[in-house]
C-alpha cells in the first residue's frame, strides 16, 4: 500500500503553428505537423495514501491546453500510486496515455498532451504515431520578447469546436494542409532567428485557421484587426476557437505601447523546460 503523499505536475502550453492539424482524423489521413512549448501554469494532481485525490488547477481559461495538463498530472500521480515510476516510464507512453483517455470525453488533438509531459519547446509530427523533434530552446527564448499573450476573457467549450473537424471538407482539409506547409518555413526562422517572418507566418495561419474549423467571430475578429492597426506583425488565437487567448507578435521596442493600446489583459508567461513531475 502508498504510504506517502503523490504529487504530480504538469504544465499547458501555447501551440504557435500548425495547431488543428493534430485533430482527427485529419491527422491520420493526411498527418499533422505542430510547433508548440510548454509553458509555467500547472495543474497539480496529490493523491494520499487513502487514494483521495485534489486537484489543483491554474487560475486561467480554457485556450491554453489546461485539460490536458490534468490529464497528465492525474496519469502521472496514478502511475506513482501504482508503483510504475513515470520518470521511468515512456513520456510518449504517458502522453499516449492521457490523450486516449480524454477522446472519450471529445477532445481528439493530441498536441497539449505531449507538450506537458515533455515540456520544454517541440515540432511534432503526427500520423498514426508521434514523432517528436525537440528544439533549440536558443531560438524560442529570442522569440519570447516580442510575443504578446492576452486573455480575451471569452468562454468557450474545445471539444464542441473540435466537432467540426469530425468530417472535414474539402476546403476545411486544404487549409489545414497549407497549415502543415507553414510549419517547415516556421522551423527555417526560428533557425534564422527571424521573427518578423515568424509573426508574418503567424497572420498566414491565422487566416488559414478561421478556414479550417469555425475558430472566430466578430469580436475576435475586431480585436485582430485592432492587433494590426497597432503595430502588430501577426498573430492567432490559441487553441480550439472562439475564445481564450489571442497571441501577438510585435516589435520588443513597441511591445509597451501596443499592450496600452489594446486594453486588453496580458497574461504574463515563461516556457517550462521540465514537463511532467511526479513526486
Amino acid at each position: 500500500m502508498q504510504t506517502s503523499r503523490i504529487t504530480a505536475t504538469a504544465p499547458c502550453r501555447i501551440s504557435l503553428f500548425g495547431g488543428g492539424s493534430d485533430v482527427e482524423p485529419f491527422a491520420s489521413h493526411y498527418g499533422g505537423k505542430v510547433i508548440n512549448f510548454a509553458i509555467n501554469y500547472y495543474t497539480k494532481v496529490t493523491i494520499d495514501p487513502l487514494f483521495n485525490f485534489k486537484v489543483e488547477r491554474p487560475s486561467i481559461g480554457g485556450g491554453l491546453g489546461g485539460s490536458a495538463s490534468m490529464m497528465v498530472a492525474t496519469y502521472g500521480a496514478l502511475y506513482k500510486y501504482l508503483g510504475v515510476d513515470p520518470n521511468l516510464k515512456s513520456q510518449a507512453q504517458v502522453a499516449k496515455d492521457a490523450f486516449e483517455k480524454e477522446k472519450e470525453f471529445g477532445i481528439t488533438g493530441c498536441q497539449d498532451h505531449y507538450a506537458s509531459v515533455l515540456g520544454g519547446f517541440n515540432y511534432l509530427e503526427i500520423g498514426e504515431e508521434v514523432k517528436v523533434t525537440r528544439l533549440s530552446p536558443l531560438a524560442l527564448e529570442g522569440f519570447l520578447p516580442w510575443l504578446v499573450l492576452f486573455d480575451l476573457g471569452l468562454e468557450h467549450r474545445s471539444y464542441e469546436i473540435q466537432k467540426g473537424f469530425e468530417n472535414p471538407d474539402p476546403r476545411q482539409i486544404e487549409a489545414l494542409q497549407q497549415m502543415t506547409e507553414i510549419v517547415p518555413e516556421a522551423l527555417n526562422g526560428f533557425k534564422e532567428h527571424n521573427y518578423e517572418y515568424l509573426g508574418e507566418l503567424l497572420d498566414n495561419t491565422w487566416e488559414l485557421k478561421k478556414i479550417s474549423n469555425n475558430v472566430s467571430n466578430d469580436k475576435i475578429n475586431d480585436i485582430y484587426e485592432a492587433g494590426m492597426r497597432h503595430g502588430a506583425i501577426g498573430g492567432k488565437l490559441i487553441g480550439a476557437g472562439q475564445g481564450g487567448y489571442f497571441l501577438f507578435v510585435v516589435e520588443p521596442n513597441n511591445r509597451q505601447e501596443f499592450i496600452e493600446c489594446m486594453e486588453l489583459k496580458e497574461v504574463p508567461f515563461k516556457v517550462d523546460y521540465g514537463g511532467l513531475c511526479v513526486r
